[in-house]
This record gives C-alpha cells, structure tokens and sequence, in this order.
C-alpha cells in the first residue's frame, strides 16, 4: 500500500505535509492567537490562521436523507428540482396545425427548396385578408398555468420591397366535461421583418398572454395564430408562409408525476 501522508492547508488549499516535515505530537497555537484561530501550515513553519468556517467550524450536515451544501458557516438544503423547474419551449410546426373552418389560412403546402435538400410545410397567409389557424394541445401537467409567450418561425417568396409581417396568437383551455364553443383570451402580436427570398424567419417574442378558461391539469388548450394583414406595419404584399410557432410556458415542477 502507498504512503500516506498527513494533509495539512497550506495557502487555502489542500496539500500533502512535506517530505521531512512532521506535526508535531501536542502542538498548539502560540502565544497572542486569536479566537477562532487553527494551527496551520505555511510552507515552513506551523503557525495560527483564520478558521475559514468561522466560529471554529460547522457541525456535521444532518443525516436525514436530504441534500445539503455549506454556506457562510452552516448547512443549507438544497431543494430537488431547482435546476429543471422554469422556462419551457414547446414548438409546435405547421403540419400540426389546421385552417380555421371560417377563415382558415391556406391548406397545408410542401414547397422544394433545391434538389436533395430539405423541403418545408407551411401554412400560407394572405396579404389583404385576416386569416386564422388553429391547433390544441394538452399542455404538460408542471406547466404553472400562468402566462405564455410566443414566436413565429416563418418565410416568403420573391418580391421586391416591404417585407413586414405582424403575427398574433390567443388561447383558450378546456377541461373535462366543458363546453368546446369558448371565446379565446386577449391576442398578443409581434412585427417580424423578413427580406430574403426562401429564407427562415424567426421572430421576436410576444407580450405575455393569458389562457382564458381557468386553465386546470389534465385541460385542452386551443391556440389560435393569425396574420394581421390590415395593420399598418404589416407590408409584406405576398403571402406569408408559417413554418411554426414556439411556445414558452413557466414551470414549477421537475416532472409531471
């Protein structure tokens, strides 16, 4: 078996007792140490320091089967879940969506891009028109049901100027045994600019929006995206593609047990 040699801290750190160097049997602080103060070793000779734990140090963490870490001189638990509790994204692409029944957008469309390389599914959006599109979705049970935000992930074909797109989105949750025929909660929007010919557009998030319906565990929740073509800073004069939507929803559990 290896020697093993005392470790004694040196610096802050923790170093192995120099060859030749012992502790001596009985030591103790010299004469003027303060209180608090430990023997340590400083390179060359035993000398008093500063207890870096304070107070002489922290008693043992408590054996009760949870998680503890040390800080400022005692033991604090540390929660489960902490890191994987918060900010969600939940994409959602246009094949999973529907035209509205009255004021649908356009069917769903698979446009090529070149010759072996990836083709795209959209959802088209008329320029003079509002057009709707839906899709619902159970949301996961750790959602805290509180307020969601929204991107859009979108393109356009060839044309020669303006190029500013507005997208709004509102939702609504169902529960078990409740009526399906429910108003949607208050639309938010965001202007995204596009520009280039065939090119994916992401755009900024939206305000936070507020699912109507109480929204409970176990609810349908039904999203409903639009192109605001009569807004003054929608000036894209073709259609628009929609590729998808990214949901971001707040959670407050690690899983949905």
């Amino acid at each position: 078996m290896a020697e093993r040699k005392p470790v004694v801290l040196v610096g802050g750190q923790l170093q192995e007792l120099p060859a030749g160097d012992t502790i001596p049997v009985g030591a103790v602080l010299p004469a003027g140490s303060s209180t608090g103060q430990v023997l340590k070793w400083d390179g060359t000779a035993w000398v008093a320091g500063t207890d870096e734990t304070g107070g002489g140090g922290i008693s043992h963490a408590p054996s009760d089967g949870k998680m503890y870490g040390s800080m400022n001189g005692s033991w604090q638990e540390i929660a489960a879940g902490g890191a994987t509790a918060g900010r969600m994204m939940i994409p959602i692409m246009a094949g999973s969506m529907m035209p509205s029944a009255s004021g649908g957008s356009g069917v769903l469309t698979n446009i090529a891009t070149a010759a072996n390389q990836p083709d795209v599914q959209t959802l088209n959006f008329h320029q003079s028109t509002q057009q709707h599109a839906q899709f619902a979705i159970p949301l996961p049970k750790r959602w805290n049901r509180g307020a969601i935000t929204a991107r859009f992930r979108w393109s356009h074909a060839a044309t020669t100027t303006n190029f500013g797109c507005v997208w709004g989105i509102q939702a609504v949750a169902v529960g078990d045994n409740e009526a399906i025929n429910q108003a949607y909660g208050t639309a938010v929007e965001v202007t995204d600019t596009g520009g280039t010919t065939n090119r994916l557009f992401v755009s900024g998030e939206t305000a936070a929006f507020t699912v109507a319906g109480t929204p409970a565990d176990g609810d349908t929740t039904f999203f409903r995206i639009y192109r605001k073509a009569a807004d003054a800073a929608d000036t894209l004069a073709i259609v628009s593609r929609l590729h998808g939507v990214d949901l971001f929803v707040t959670t407050n559990a690690e899983n949905d047990a």
